[in-house]
């Protein structure tokens, strides 16, 4: 009798209190609804066109979505879901399902919408006109800086925190610029290479803090690379150095040491120079080539060692590589109609990535050397390029984004960038073109920080630079 009693007991307490957690819900957090969560009809992701998402739920009849654009957490008082949602710009979504008081765990996903943003005046930079020679680097906090020919070089930094372009100074190195400019950025220095025709010689400056103020100087305490060269190998500050008043091109590469390829056009050799310690020195032996258009150097950390990257004047594409001297890689010519030449060394050892445009097509090309021989990358060319008889207009940009090749060009339509997926199909990155803006003297990098694409190139209405970002 006492059993039964305790036992009826027991149930009536079990129905009051299964009775009471019904009628009272415990508040919740933002994740403990008590239903599932709402259903994204696209993964969350990056893309790079207009996307349209649905929101599905599983909550019994009669609930209501609701959402956020911000990142916060819905309440009844947020958007109410009644039809698909336009993804025109980076969107973070955050829903929830509401029935009846009772609201459902929350789902969230962020929509990363890739494409070009120009990232200073529609116009380009207000009063430099004149622009030539564009070259991109990154300083050591990611912010992208420009270097380029108006009467003498002149950077800029864009600072991304500020979205305000500063200019480091307001002439540059005092120098009459003649062929290309090239900046490098190594811990928080500023290197400038280029040729100076009034002093009839290779340049290499860096913008250092003395004193409290910012200057340009000579790089360590020699003014040239390529003066007269004295019985100790340093280098003479004399004016009267060897290169004439046109040098053809320079690279330039501080991947391991101060290193500046240029052709002499005295002596008509190919000359690569190093600062590795307190001289410049000559980083194999001067070999005599024709006058080259456009020379690019770059340094392979896999193999240790540079590749020299040449157009002729006479249209042929060549790389030489340093292994006991100056070498032909592949003993042979990559092309023989060729303008304009970069290369990209960064994605496998010994197997570095040229891109060029030829004359006799206006195609461009990336050839790559596979250890037999130079390989188109792609099933065809990157697409048509604006051909001029200015062999430094002609010249691609060319970087690496993750494993796949990426390629700046001119077309008549403006600038295009192009992307070589898994290695096989080039596509374009952002549209057939960045902007409607026909451009030339193109240079594209790799933002470090975050992976986002910067590109720069000369406003041909203008003739001011511009530069459009990639990305989210």
């Amino acid at each position: 009798m006492r059993k039964l009693l305790i036992y009826s007991m027991f149930c009536v307490l079990s129905v009051f209190l299964i009775s009471t957690m019904s009628c009272t819900p415990t508040p919740l957090n933002p994740d403990d609804g008590i239903y599932p969560a709402p259903l994204f009809s696209v993964p969350q992701g990056s893309y790079t066109t207009n996307i349209t998402v649905s929101i599905i739920t599983k909550v019994p009849a009669g609930a209501k979505i609701y959402y956020t654009v911000d990142g916060t957490v819905p309440t009844a008082d947020s958007i109410e879901y009644t039809a698909p949602i336009s993804i025109i710009q980076t969107t973070t979504i955050t829903a929830v399902a509401i029935k009846d008081g009772q609201r459902s765990q929350r789902a969230m996903a962020i929509y990363k919408y890739l494409q070009w943003q120009q990232m200073d005046d529609p116009n380009g930079f207000t009063g430099y006109t004149g622009a030539m020679f564009m070259s991109l680097d990154f300083d050591y906090r990611g912010y992208p800086v420009i270097a380029y020919r108006r009467s003498n070089p002149t950077i800029n930094r864009y600072n991304l925190d500020r979205y305000n372009w500063s200019e480091y100074t307001a002439d540059g190195p005092t120098s009459t610029v003649g062929s290309n400019i090239i900046v490098k950025m190594v811990s928080n220095l500023y290197f400038v290479a280029y040729h100076s025709v009034n002093l009839k010689s290779i340049r290499v400056m860096f913008y250092t803090n003395g004193s409290g103020t910012w200057y340009w100087s000579n790089f360590f305490t020699n003014a040239t690379v390529n003066g007269a060269v004295n019985v100790s190998n340093a280098i003479s500050t004399t004016t009267t150095g060897s290169v004439g008043t046109t040098c053809g091109a320079i690279g330039f590469d501080f991947s391991k040491y101060a290193t500046v390829a240029y052709y002499d056009t005295i002596t008509g050799n190919m000359t690569v120079r190093q600062r590795s310690g307190v001289d410049w020195s000559d980083l194999d032996v001067p070999f005599a080539m024709m006058m080259p258009n456009s020379i690019d150097l770059q340094y392979d950390s896999g193999v240790n060692q540079y590749y020299l990257g040449c157009n002729l004047s006479n249209g042929i594409v060549r790389v030489y590589k340093n292994t006991a001297g100056w070498v032909l890689l592949g003993g042979a010519d990559i092309d023989t109609g060729g303008s304009g030449v970069a290369i990209e060394s960064s994605r496998s050892p010994a197997n570095p990535y040229v891109a060029y445009l030829s004359t006799n097509t206006t195609n461009v090309y990336v050839k790559y050397w596979n250890g037999a021989t130079w390989a188109t990358l792609g099933t065809n060319s990157i697409g048509k390029a604006t051909y001029i008889s200015n062999y430094v207009t002609n010249a691609p940009a060319i970087c690496m984004r993750g494993t796949d090749v990426v390629v700046a060009y001119a077309t008549t339509n403006g600038v295009a960038v192009r992307q070589c997926v898994n290695g096989t199909t080039w596509t374009d990155l952002g549209g057939a073109v960045v902007d409607t803006i026909q451009g030339l003297y193109p240079a594209i990098k790799v933002s470090p920080i975050n992976g986002d694409i910067f590109l720069t190139f000369k406003n041909v209405s203008t003739g001011r630079p511009v530069i459009y970002r990639y990305g989210p």
